[in-house]
């Protein structure tokens, strides 16, 4: 029994220390990587290098973010999440951008999704968000959702 104290730690307070702890691994300062990485066991969170998840105790589980995100705090708003619908239309849009060989346009529609908490991961055709959605990446070949209809 016992242990407990302090209560778990929010997917954002989990997500900054990951931030901190990519930074440091950047910086080659494996020291405080390492503690960072103990200090998240010790909460029940594990860090899966491998895969670039993490998963904790409690069953939940996201994308190991990079030295190059932006913590998660304050700030923010702003129109709000894209719907699945929207990211995967943007998904499209870019992967007929990427077919094309049209890399630039590619690049702003993933910059475009990065600043909506939107991250692509290529390698494994998924897409995750920030609020812990998930899905497969699309393919230029896919039709996109919704729009259609109307008229009359």
């Amino acid at each position: 029994g016992g242990g407990g104290g302090g209560g778990d730690p929010s997917d954002q307070e989990i997500r900054n220390k990951l931030i901190e702890r990519e930074k440091a691994r950047l910086a080659k300062d494996f020291g405080v990587a390492d503690d960072i990485r103990a200090q998240l066991g010790q909460k029940g969170i594990r860090v899966d290098d491998n895969n670039r998840m993490w998963t904790s105790n409690d069953g939940r589980s996201g994308p190991r973010p990079s030295a190059y995100d932006e913590p998660d705090g304050g700030g923010g708003g702003g129109g709000g999440d894209p719907s699945d619908q929207e990211i995967r239309n943007k998904l499209i849009e870019r992967e007929k951008a990427r077919l094309a060989k049209d890399f630039g346009v590619a690049d702003d529609i993933r910059a475009q999704l990065g600043q909506k908490g939107i991250r692509v991961d290529d390698n494994n055709r998924m897409w995750t968000s920030n609020d812990g959605r998930s899905g497969p990446r699309p393919s230029a070949y896919d039709e996109p959702d919704g729009g259609g209809g109307g008229g009359g």
